[in-house]
């Protein structure tokens, strides 16, 4: 989480956070909130899509649930990762479903890392020092 001496810009600590339930949004939103981090949020994969094209220049990682209403999250990374500003920026799924072929789709489609459900704190912790602190 972002501590010490040195602040982090907003660049370093925008998250888009992807999620149609909104309880878990919420839980996770707080969390990230309390740590520093700005977050935006999209409820469904064409949501997504939009906020992250709007906010390419900020976005550090990207927090994407792959069962989602309209487009689910596996188009919604992919039309993510042709946005050239976006190409880098980590996109961890999370799923329910954490089988071998789920994870194989996930990263077939553009996305970093698969974790699954449901993320508690010490898996929110793990995707923020792996994907944020450690670059």
């Amino acid at each position: 989480m972002p501590t010490g001496n040195s602040s982090p810009t907003e660049a370093e600590q925008t998250i888009l956070l992807v999620e149609d339930y909104d309880g878990i949004r919420l839980l996770m939103k707080t969390y990230l909130q309390n740590h520093g981090y700005r977050v935006l949020e999209a409820r469904d994969g064409d949501e997504a899509v939009r906020v992250a094209g709007e906010e390419c220049r900020t976005l550090r990682l990207i927090v994407m649930d792959l069962n989602l209403p309209k487009t689910d999250g596996l188009a919604a990374t992919r039309a993510i990762r042709e946005m050239a500003e976006l190409c880098d920026v980590p996109i961890v799924a999370c799923t329910a479903r954490s089988s071998d072929a789920e994870r194989e789709a996930a990263l077939a489609a553009g996305c970093t890392d698969l974790i699954a459900k449901p993320l508690g704190k010490d898996a929110i912790e793990l995707i923020i020092n792996r994907f944020l602190l450690a670059t």
